[in-house]
């Protein structure tokens, strides 16, 4: 089991470090901590989800969507990201946009 914990965390670090850079889709520039009811998210902010499996995350894309990104897997790492406007409503997170770009949050579970 340890060594499968190993293996699956170097997975994920040559993928991280495989999309270090430019920000890719399903990133945040700068995740500021756990999505609380009531926060506000800028471009290039996002938030984990605490209370899902894998911790999936919500953040402000450079053209001012707001994404929900769902990470599953086991040995292989897979995520399912999905960004609208002028809102996100899913079972994890609601958040809307702001006249002035930004995101609040406005539940999480």
């Amino acid at each position: 089991m340890a060594r499968w914990i190993a293996m699956t965390t170097l997975l994920f670090l040559l993928l991280a470090a495989g999309c270090s850079g430019s920000q890719q889709a399903g990133e945040a520039e700068s995740v500021i901590g756990d999505c609380n009811t009531g926060m506000t998210l800028s471009v290039g902010q996002g938030c984990t989800i605490a209370n899902t499996e894998a911790n999936d995350t919500f953040w402000v894309d450079e053209d001012g969507s707001g994404c929900y990104s769902v990470k599953s897997g086991g040995a292989v790492y897979t995520s399912t990201t999905r960004c609208a406007r002028p809102a996100i409503r899913e079972d994890a997170i609601t958040a809307t946009q702001n006249d002035d770009g930004s995101w609040s949050v406005e539940t999480v579970p």
